[in-house]
């Protein structure tokens, strides 16, 4: 989350991240730092808030109602009257760097699959890469990764069909090819792998914000 803090004539942004809600009361947000060190931020203040959940941005308007620092710097912020809401995806959607192999099943059934990366991923698709062409858009295929979840570190393999939405290709120099990327759509996801996927990407989202695509 974001916060526009407004005093003194000055606007100013910080970073913070939220801790949780009492609904029609309260916001709880960490005290902004700077090199490890807590803001002084005063009560009353006014507060625009942006933030963003993986899948809609919001902004709302509101003021400092308390600081607090113990059991550790904190704010309690008025609860607001109206957040505005902005959908950006249908699907939380996050990088991820597994290693897999595509297989095209208009051209290439039978032949050995191809190597790819999946570099995100969400319920709904995901993006590859891969040092070999895959196909174009339209062309269906079946793709096969894995990852762990925790913290049992259960392993999970999949083998999804997807259907090619958008490719480009981008030469290498220092290669006899380039990268080739698609954004591909899962196709007929059981209701189990669709959960043992949506587990996988709140996992990376919960565990490192900056992934979140």
């Amino acid at each position: 989350m974001q916060l526009e803090i407004s005093g003194d004539n000055t606007r100013s942004q910080y970073f913070t991240t939220l801790i949780g809600y009492i609904k029609a009361m309260s916001v709880l947000v960490r005290t902004p730092s700077l090199e490890g060190v807590p803001l002084p931020i005063r009560e009353g203040e006014s507060v625009l808030v942006r933030g963003f959940s993986g899948c809609s941005a919001f902004v709302f308007e509101t003021r400092i109602a308390h600081t607090c620092i113990t059991p550790m710097p904190y704010l309690h912020l008025v609860y607001p009257e109206s957040v505005h809401v902005t959908p950006i995806r249908d699907a939380l959607r996050v990088r991820a760097e597994l290693q897999g192999t595509a297989q095209n099943l208009n051209r290439d059934r039978g032949r050995v699959p191809i190597a790819c990366t999946v570099t995100d991923i969400s319920v709904r698709g995901a993006q590859l890469e891969s040092r070999q062409s895959l196909g174009v858009s339209g062309d269906r295929l079946q793709v096969f990764f894995r990852f762990v979840l925790e913290p049992t570190d259960y392993e999970v393999k999949l083998s999804p069909e997807a259907s090619i939405q958008t490719s480009r290709s981008i030469a290498d120099e220092q290669a006899d090819n380039g990268t080739h990327t698609y954004g591909v759509r899962f196709e007929n996801l059981h209701t189990t792998e669709s959960l043992l996927v949506q587990s996988y990407v709140q996992q990376l989202a919960l565990t490192d914000r900056t992934k979140l695509v």
